[in-house]
Parts: C-alpha cells; structure tokens; sequence
C-alpha cells in the first residue's frame, strides 16, 4: 500500500442542548480512517468542521502544517482542498452530471486528469449518466457522482460520510477496495464514517471512535472496537475483535485456517490469500466452556484457556473472560453454568467456539 501519511490535529470542545462532542487528536492519516460511533454521537459534526461547513469557538484545526482554524483565523470550506461527501449528497438539480463534475474542478482550480476522469466513471457505473439531469438520478447514482466528484480535483482528503449506504451490497464490495486502492495511487487519504462492523474489519488502517460525547484515535481497531460498548454492536453479547492472518484454505472442506492471538483457528472459507491479514469478530453468546476437551464434538475450535475475570452480566447471566495465548475472549454463560462447572480465577478450562460463528 502505498503511503499517503499526512498529519492531522483537531482540538473541538462543541457544547450545545442535549448535544455534546470532545475532540483532542494529533493522528497520521494514513491510508483508510474509519469513523464509527453510534447515531447521533457527533461523527457527522465532526466532518463538517474539518471540512469548515460548521464552525465552533475554541477549536483548532491544523492538516500538514496549515492552520484551517484557530482561535485568529478560518479558512472557508472551498480554499481547504479537501473532499466531502455528505449523507445526503449536495448536488445542483440543475445542472446535468457531468457539468457538477466540472463545476468541482473549477472552485478548486483543477486541471482535469481525463485518464483518472475515464477510469473512475468506469468503474463507479455512471459514464452512461454524465448527461443526466441530477433530478433523475437514484440515490446510489448521486452518491456514485458525488465520490466522482470529490476525488476529480485531488484533494488532501477525502471525507466521506457514509458515502456509499445507498449502494447494493454487492456492488459496495468491490467499490471499497477499488477506492481504497485509488486513493493510495493517487496519494490521498481517505475518513471514512461508517456503521458497518465489516467495512471497518476489513478495508480500515486506523479508527476514530466518536462516543459518550468524545473523539479517541487508535491504530489497533481489533482493541479499539473490543472496549467500545454500543447496544447494536453487542445485541448477541460482547464483540472480541481479533487480529488474524491466513495459514491455509481449505478448499474441500470450505473453510479457512487462521493465525490470532488465541491461536490457530478455522473460520468460514474467506476470500483472502494465504499471508493476508485481516480481523475476525467473535460474539461472547458464541463461546461456550467445558473442563476437558471434547473428543466427540463437531465444534473445531477447542483450545486451552485460563479464567482471567468473572462478572455479572445480569442477574442470572455471568460474562467469563479467557485468556490464551497473547488475546482473550469473552464467554456468556448462565450463572447456573458457572456454578456447575466452579469456575474460579486463574482455573484452566478449555474454550469452544463453532467455525460458522467467527464473522470477519
């Protein structure tokens, strides 16, 4: 991948009725930044002031050593060379899709690249649609000309706010990695705000958390998103994410064996080369525990652990932390489970989990 670092730093201290957002963040921007956080926390706020669509006092603002806003200044939205796309893409209705395209590369003065213009109405599927009226446009197909339009004048970054929820599951699946690949041909980073567990799993290199009021930046997405509690993305108990890498495909058997901190694991057959790495989820309903290893059991993944922690999910439900090798995991057991098999800190039990309910 090729290196598009550019350094970022955002101090926001946003207060208003019933609505709250702390941000003090010196971060690399590299690659793919996935934004995630739960409805109305603030990630769409967040990209409007760094895009300088809304402003708040004491906040500061500086990409690659440019000051967009302190405390003295305020670099208007237009003279920040930075791309956006918005939820809801703002696109004039009365101008056909190719003159929005244009219209683009003139306020940022920008000689069009035809060779990129080309490839990219190619693969986004609008090259059939550059004469249309924006009017007559699907709500996928405006969110298809608005990414178009917020790469064509090569900007620092892109921001893309849910850029493609209008898009078919399908047709998401092969843009992402062609606009992840695009963007570091050309040198351009990319944020990406998204409520989708797997498009952060598998296309992000680093993770703005916007939660409870705050912004927090890591590099580690697996720990990052194993901390953060938010009730959609723990509806089937607590999410683990690990870090995993390819071993071997099975191809008889359609599975795949993988490599993460716990140990070697076998996983639904995945579309990743041998050597790839990539995150796996694992749900803490998922994992059940016995005292010995089962001889006689279709679960595949059964391995050693050791009881690191044991609390009180509810009144009758107990979550058990298992610890093996350099990662733990979570189990959801009932507190009558608990109690049958004594569990106790430090004990070693062993630790299942079917192969069909690791997700990546």
């Amino acid at each position: 991948m090729v290196d598009t670092k550019l350094n970022l730093s955002v101090k926001l201290n946003i207060k208003r009725e019933q609505f709250a957002l702390k941000a003090d963040l010196s971060l690399p921007l590299e690659n793919m930044t996935a934004c995630f956080g739960p409805s109305g926390a603030g990630k769409t706020t967040f990209l409007r002031h760094l895009v300088g669509l809304d402003k708040s006092p004491k906040t500061s603002i500086v990409l690659d050593g440019d000051i967009l806003q302190d405390d003295d200044s305020f670099i208007e939205t237009h003279r920040r060379n930075l791309g956006f796309v918005d939820q809801n893409p703002f696109l004039f209705d009365h101008l056909n899709v190719e003159q929005n395209i244009m219209l683009s590369a003139k306020n940022f003065s920008t000689v069009i690249n035809k060779d990129l213009l080309s490839e990219l109405k190619e693969c986004l599927k609008i090259d059939n649609l550059m004469s249309r009226k924006v009017s007559r446009l699907s709500g996928g197909e405006k969110q298809r000309v608005a990414i178009l339009r917020s790469l064509i004048s090569l900007p620092k970054v892109v921001l893309w706010d849910e850029p493609l929820s209008a898009v078919g599951y399908k047709q998401k699946e092969s843009l992402i990695p062609y606009l992840k690949n695009t963007c570091a041909r050309l040198r351009i980073p990319i944020i990406y705000v998204t409520h989708s567990i797997d498009e952060i799993l598998n296309y992000s290199d680093q993770i703005i958390i916007i939660n409870d009021g705050k912004a927090e930046f890591s590099k580690n997405i697996s720990q990052s998103l194993t901390k953060v509690q938010i009730p959609y993305l723990n509806r089937k108990g607590i999410s683990v994410f690990l870090d995993a890498k390819v071993i071997r495909n099975d191809n008889r058997y359609g599975i795949t064996i993988i490599e993460t901190g716990i140990g070697r694991l076998s996983i639904p057959e995945c579309q990743f080369e041998v050597g790839q790495r990539f995150r796996v989820r694992i749900l803490s309903d998922d994992v059940s525990i016995t005292l010995s290893k089962s001889k006689d059991s279709s679960i595949s993944n059964i391995f050693k652990v050791k009881v690191k922690k044991i609390a009180t999910d509810s009144k009758h439900m107990k979550i058990i932390t298992l610890e093996s090798g350099s990662a733990q995991i979570k189990a959801r057991i009932t507190k009558k489970s608990s109690e049958i098999l004594n569990l106790e800190l430090n004990d070693e039990v062993f630790a299942q989990i079917k192969t069909v309910a690791i997700t990546y």
